[in-house]
């Protein structure tokens, strides 16, 4: 074989030798730990639904799969603007309660983010128009919140129709109803057709931070409207004055004026717009 030849295989075989010793070799990072060279590790990342998270500040994600090498440092922030957060978790286990997690990827890795402390709404308002907590939602309404929420709600009914109470979860005889979600609930209007007329009356605070109106002992805030048949109850208001402010009265479309905070309004043939009046108070 000529010299120069056998030299070439020679270099070669050196080469492939030392490459597989490498493949072979553990290293080990700072800490001591083994490290597989030439290898990535597979990182799982998987939320709720009621939370998402950024991974080295991006995102936000709801899941995530990928492969890292050894050593990649990951930096995960729970991002939820529901419930509480409920930590971080692999294997069953909470690996971190804190919404920053940081860790080093040294093998593959599940994690899973968890959120607690939620309740579940569902409102059907049939033909009515729901308000919760001052804002319209249409016919129906689902949402989760966190467990505790304080709820509002009011149903407007139809025309052609009263609102006679609320049923499910939650019982009463009024169009307002008010509760703490503490769990998951389903609660349905109550309606039925009219034999007579109905009423729109209309309610409003003035000024808008003034106080807070109460329709049948519920605080509904600066705003209600409600139908009430000739045959149902009267509308019971109530205006408690904010702070700084003192009430002073209320003034009807039909042209009564109440200087009482709590009064009764009937149906009457037509829509009636009330407003109640707050003064500020003398510093």
């Amino acid at each position: 074989m000529d010299k120069r030849v056998a030299l070439a295989v020679a270099v070669a075989a050196s080469i492939a030798f030392a490459a597989a010793a490498i493949l072979l070799t553990d290293g080990r990072d700072s800490g001591g730990d083994r490290i597989p060279v030439n290898s990535q590790y597979k990182v799982v990342i998987e939320s709720d639904d009621y939370t998402k998270f950024t991974i080295n500040g991006d995102g936000p994600w709801g899941s995530s799969e990928g492969y890292y090498d050894p050593g990649t440092r990951i930096t995960l922030a729970a991002v939820t603007e529901t419930g509480h957060f409920g930590g971080y978790y692999t294997g069953g286990e909470c690996v971190c309660a804190d919404t920053v997690y940081e860790f080093t990827v040294k093998s593959d890795l599940s994690i899973s983010l968890v959120t607690k402390d939620l309740a579940a709404l569902k409102i059907d308002g049939g033909k009515s128009e729901l308000f919760v907590n001052g804002f319209s939602a249409g016919n129906y309404y689902e949402k989760v919140v966190t467990a505790g929420t304080q709820m509002t709600v009011y149903a407007v009914a139809a025309e052609g129709t009263v609102v006679t109470g609320w049923t499910g979860s939650v019982v009463s005889e009024y169009p307002v109803c008010s509760f703490a979600a503490d769990s998951d609930m389903e609660i349905s209007v109550s309606e039925k057709e009219t034999s007579g007329s109905a009423t729109v009356i209309a309610v409003a605070a003035m000024p808008s931070d003034g106080g807070s109106i109460a329709a049948y002992g519920q605080i509904v805030g600066g705003k209600y409207a409600v139908r009430i048949g000739q045959e149902g109850g009267p509308l019971r208001l109530s205006a408690a004055a904010a702070d700084g402010h003192s009430f002073s009265h209320w003034i009807l479309s039909t042209g009564d004026v109440y200087t009482d905070p709590d009064i009764s309004i009937s149906a009457g043939p037509e829509r009636i717009n009330v407003t109640c009046t707050f003064t500020a108070a003398p510093a």
